[in-house]
């Protein structure tokens, strides 16, 4: 832990729809990730792709896409983290 006093924090950067519509998307602004991380939004078509991009100081280093979808049910409590829930209001 000590190595990273002093450095940006590595965390969320943004988030964009790569398919689909997914609106009203928080957070908006870059958030340090330490462990899980959520993203809420509205998702008024019956699915979407969401990529998001992860790094520090503004800088992507990493992104993942996920493919979202109404009709997918949200996991399990034990397997939260494994993947993105999948309950987003219409």
């Amino acid at each position: 832990m000590l190595p990273a006093i002093g450095q940006p924090p590595y965390g969320f950067l943004s988030a964009m729809v790569k398919e689909g519509v997914a609106m009203e998307m928080y957070p908006r602004d870059p958030k340090p990730v330490d462990g899980n991380f959520t993203l809420v939004g509205r998702l008024p078509t019956a699915e979407a792709a969401v990529t998001i991009h992860y790094g520090a100081a503004g800088k992507a280093a990493e992104k993942r896409t996920f493919h979202v979808s109404r009709a997918q049910p949200r996991p399990a409590p034990c397997c939260e983290g494994s993947g993105p829930s999948r309950n987003w209001p219409s």
